[in-house]
């Protein structure tokens, strides 16, 4: 690899690992699973630097394939029955709420949300644009805005009944 191109890949990588995980942890992962996760999606990134358009989107979409085989080697079961066993699995509206693997509020607030508003507020909340967000997740600009605005209405509603207001 050219030295601008490292340059890059090393001021992308500074700029985006701590968000990378911190995204697998807001979708339900433990933080030492999303740290290998994110870590093997950005090894493999380096490699192919010059070939990726979209490197955040690219390492979202790696980093989460990368954490569901590590749960799934980790569970050791077989893979209908993953969904049912770990939070991050699942692909329906009524998972869970994954506190006790949330330590910020922001997490809290997303874990109570379906999946694919988690996936959109947490790419959004890193400053990841819709077109991207859209592009990343297979959906299209309007969904995303959709899935944005019902998800912060899901929330302020949570904290409209945590503070007890009308």
């Amino acid at each position: 690899m050219a030295d601008d191109a490292m340059d890059a890949f090393e001021a992308f990588f500074r700029a985006r690992v701590l968000s990378e995980i911190q995204h697998l942890v807001r979708l339900g992962f433990s933080p030492d699973c999303a740290s290998e996760a994110v870590e093997q999606a950005m090894t493999t990134l380096c490699e192919r630097w010059n070939k990726i358009s979209y490197p955040v989107s690219w390492v979202r979409a790696t980093a989460r394939g990368h954490a569901l085989t590590i749960v799934k080697q980790q569970l050791d079961v077989l893979p209908e029955d993953i969904e049912d066993r770990h939070p991050a699995l699942r692909h329906y509206d009524d998972d869970p709420v994954i506190e006790h693997e949330s330590k910020t509020r922001v997490t809290q607030l997303l874990a109570g949300l379906s999946l694919r508003r988690r996936e959109v507020l947490s790419a959004w909340l890193d400053g990841v644009e819709d077109g991207e967000i859209a592009e990343n997740l297979g959906i299209s600009e309007g969904t995303v805005r959709s899935h944005r605005r019902y998800g912060l209405a899901d929330i302020a509603e949570k904290l409209r009944l945590e503070g007890g207001l009308s």
